[in-house]
């Protein structure tokens, strides 16, 4: 069989067929290492439904469009829903690096009429949204408020939350979903059972096998070192 035949019978198979998700995984791989533009004009145009979307970032507090292009702060339109108003307040006080009680105190007063799953739904969206553009924004935000987060999401149910939402924010990057993953766990924001029991959910079937097995492996890991270190702490 000829290379070209070759490649064009990798893209005709069944989506998870085991030779197509080897040449998925593997462009994603290049993707993650390079411009996503270059491998894009690299591989043939056979393989090209192969490589993994796009990332991007899908904020559903999102003002609209109008409010968006008076600017990233403008407030919101008066036929606003109360969830998109108070996204848009959250958002400025993130940026403005408001402390996590002051965050807390406004969520109490300014949001008593919205329920405490979808003001943690707004909350950690606008996290996601405000640390989206790198790692180091991410870190940032999260250092800054995982307290508050932790003390929000104490049950397994908003734990789950946290984590639909990093699949929904992220629904095209596996990538930042296990980076996401991998700070929950650090800052101790969602333990790590939660964390398994997420990834072995119908939901997740998406995700590529490398980055279950990473995410697992992540998981593990850090529960051996807690539990390490907890053992030592006794004697």
């Amino acid at each position: 069989m000829s290379l070209a035949c070759l490649r064009n019978s990798v893209a005709q198979e069944p989506l998870h067929s085991f030779k197509r998700r080897f040449v998925s995984e593997v462009l994603e791989q290049c993707a993650r290492l390079s411009f996503y533009e270059r491998i894009e004009r690299t591989v043939t145009p056979e393989l090209v439904p192969l490589l993994p979307p796009r990332p991007k970032p899908i904020f559903k507090y999102q003002p609209p469009a109008a409010a968006k292009a008076a600017g990233a702060d403008a407030p919101p339109p008066a036929d606003a829903d109360d969830e998109t108003t108070l996204a848009t307040a959250l958002v400025t006080k993130i940026r403005t690096k408001d402390s996590a009680d002051a965050l807390e105190t406004f969520l109490q007063t300014a949001a008593a009429n919205l329920s405490a799953e979808t003001q943690l739904d707004v909350l950690f969206h606008c996290v996601l949204h405000t640390g989206s553009k790198s790692v180091s924004h991410l870190l940032s935000v999260l250092e800054r408020y995982c307290v508050l987060l932790r003390r929000l999401s104490s049950s397994p149910a908003q734990q789950r939350q946290l984590l639909d939402a990093i699949g929904s924010f992220w629904p095209d990057s596996n990538l930042h979903q296990v980076i996401l993953l991998d700070k929950l766990m650090t800052y101790r924001i969602v333990r790590n059972d939660s964390i398994v029991e997420w990834l072995f959910s119908s939901e997740r079937a998406q995700l590529l096998i490398q980055y279950v097995v990473l995410s697992l492996s992540l998981s593990l890991s850090l529960t051996h070192t807690h539990t390490h270190t907890t053992n030592e702490a006794k004697f």
